[in-house]
């Protein structure tokens, strides 16, 4: 075995220092940086200076770029995803952003990147869109049981419409760059029709979080919106959800009166359902896009406590990573909601 395939099988273990692949090989210095030069893209540079490891690049995934949209449509390439043999991925920088080399602070992560494997299907559009997807024979039916091939897959196949202003490979900055979305004009006949489409087991046009059926939709009036809607009919089950709609609307009423930000909202009743309309934070304008991590994210990656609102949020207040103002609104926010 010669010293090239030595170094690539070492690194399929998972990423070294160059003086430990050294001592591991027998080589020099000067004989170590000669094999790494034959051995090209196969392995790759992981941060800088004393700090710098080595990887062994995925032969079955390739390389793949990471995009951002801007609020006007604009996309920047903010970085490239570089799967490694051991399981790992290298998130490669083209714009110095803090949050996209994650925790450790050399973009290493043990799976996919946080922001990244948040944006798999999740709640009640999440489930639509995996059974719809399991018929290939390639996805699970439910999202919850999707390892990280599936999710990247995922996201490079149907990643144009997902939650914040994330873009993952080509296909997917295409399928955006091409997609204008269809515009409601009439809310009493189309929201009545997306909801039939939905409950058929139609694909929703968006993925959501969230357990309460919805979906998203692209109004005349207030743009990109995501609405709940209650049953149809008047048993007992339909009546409280009706009923509690109204009342999350309520309660987005007092949150604002109490100067806490909450989302545009409208409270439609159409065709013996209520429909609870609110403006999506994370779209501006017909193709706009903003950035948006979940609390969820955040903690798995920085703090760790297993989505506890105000304990995460006081551990990132402590850790310099969230504004004191922010982390009072969220607690305010999760104990008005308890």
């Amino acid at each position: 075995m010669n010293l090239e395939t030595r170094l690539l099988a070492l690194l399929a273990r998972g990423p070294l220092a160059a003086r430990d692949l050294c001592a591991l090989l027998g080589v020099s210095q000067a004989t170590f940086s000669r094999i790494i030069g034959r051995a090209g893209d196969s392995v790759i540079r992981i941060g800088g200076g004393r700090s710098t490891r080595y990887g062994a690049a995925a032969t079955h995934t390739p390389a793949t770029a990471l995009y951002a949209a801007a609020s006007n449509g604009q996309v920047t390439q903010i970085g490239v995803l570089r799967p490694l043999q051991s399981g790992e991925y290298y998130l490669q920088q083209a714009e110095a952003l803090t949050w996209l080399i994650g925790a450790g602070g050399d973009g290493l992560f043990d799976g996919l990147p946080y922001y990244l494997s948040d944006l798999r299907p999740q709640g009640f559009l999440g489930r639509k869109i995996a059974a719809h997807l399991a018929l290939s024979g390639r996805y699970p039916s439910d999202p919850r049981a999707w390892n990280d091939q599936h999710t990247l897959q995922y996201l490079l196949d149907e990643g144009h419409d997902l939650p914040g202003n994330l873009l993952l490979g080509e296909r997917s900055l295409h399928a955006y760059q091409r997609t204008r979305p269809h515009i409601v004009t009439d809310r009493q006949r189309e929201y009545p029709q997306r909801v039939d489409n939905i409950l058929a087991g139609g694909i929703p046009d968006s993925s959501a979080g969230g357990e309460q059926q919805k979906f998203t939709a692209y109004t005349a009036d207030s743009g990109h919106v995501i609405v709940k809607f209650s049953p149809a009919g008047d048993s007992p089950e339909a009546q409280r959800w009706r009923d509690l709609l109204v009342a999350e609307s309520i309660a987005l009423n007092t949150l604002r009166n109490a100067g806490i930000a909450v989302a545009t909202h409208t409270v439609h009743d159409i065709a013996g359902r209520i429909y609870l309309e609110s403006a999506r934070f994370d779209r501006t304008g017909p193709s706009g896009r903003l950035p948006m991590l979940s609390l969820a994210a955040i903690d798995a990656e920085f703090v760790g406590r297993g989505q506890n609102w105000i304990d995460v949020a006081e551990r990132l207040h402590r850790s310099h990573r969230l504004p004191a103002t922010d982390y009072r609104n969220i607690v305010f926010s999760h104990t008005f909601g308890q």
